[in-house]
Parts: C-alpha cells; structure tokens; sequence
C-alpha cells in the first residue's frame, strides 16, 4: 500500500477528504522527471499494475530510485503524486552519504512490520527529517515556491509517519 505521506487525496477520521496536495507541483512532472535524470537516477515504477520492487537490482547503488504507483484514476492526482514522490526519493539517494557518515551504513530498512533497534530507529527517522528538507530545495530548484507555513505541515505529517512506522512498524 501507498506511504501515508504521499500527496494522494485520503479520508480523515470523519469519512471526509483530506487532500494532501500541499505542495506546488502542477505542471511540474516534467521538470522534475528532468531532474531526476540530471542527476543520474532513472525511475522503477512498482506497485499495482507495475509489480513488487526488486530492490536488490534496482537501488540508490544502481541509480535507481523505487517510485510506488498511486493507483489514482485521476491523472492529475497522479501527476502530482509522481512529482512528489520522485522529488523525495530522489532527496532520500541525495541524502544518504550524509546520513551514512552520521550513522554509518546501514541496508534501507523500509520493511514494514519490522521491529528497529533504537540506533535504526533513530537513523530512520533524522533520513526522514533530512529527505523531506532536501526535497523543499530540490522542488523549489525547478520553480515550486513552498511557503514556510505549507513547508512545516509537509513535514509534521512527513515525520509523524516516520515515528510512527518506527515506532509500530507499521504505515
């Protein structure tokens, strides 16, 4: 299933929409699919209609970034989705020999349900705080404006689920 942080169109507590399209990204698919391709990553789509990732072939080691369909029927929430979603994942492989050198390498312990030491933990979550600041430098690179105010609700709800799937070790 889609990570809780993804910009896709969710419903809150209450049954009602909860439209988690913060940021400023119509329109900009192409410049960040550009992006991504000028700084040497190519993008796996996996999911649904695409299929179980193959993370041993295809990673941050191979240039590739791992980008989960939204499974959207609306084309404009999956543009944006993508957009987001390669924005951050590109900021992930950007950020990870910084948080190598702070924590020392380590595989990408994305799987849920897997319990993390407090050292994994730990790690897991500051990667989180590290991708999701990149991510507003990489997006505003190509044009998206973020406001201060839009920037920290991204990342309450950005770190929220990273303690919580640290935490539970589930979404």
């Amino acid at each position: 299933k889609s990570m809780s942080t993804a910009p896709d169109v969710t419903y809150g507590a209450r049954g009602g929409a909860v439209d988690h399209r913060r940021y400023p990204l119509d329109g900009r698919l192409a410049d960040i699919q550009r992006m991504v391709t000028d700084h040497g990553y190519t993008a796996v789509r996996v999911g649904d209609r695409f299929g179980r990732p193959e993370h041993a072939l295809r990673n941050y080691d191979t240039r590739h970034l791992t980008i989960h369909d939204s499974g959207s029927a609306d084309q404009a929430v999956r543009d944006h989705t993508e957009a987001w979603r390669l924005s951050h994942e590109l900021a992930h492989a950007l950020t990870l020999p910084e948080v190598n050198s702070m924590y020392g390498e380590a595989r990408r312990s994305g799987r849920l349900g897997a319990h993390r030491t407090l050292h994994e933990g730990v790690r897991a979550a500051h990667w989180e705080w590290l991708a999701g600041n990149r991510q507003r430098q990489l997006l505003e690179a190509v044009g998206a404006k973020i406001p201060d105010d839009v920037h920290n609700r991204e990342m309450n709800v950005l770190m929220h689920d990273a303690v919580h799937r640290v935490l539970t070790g589930h979404p």
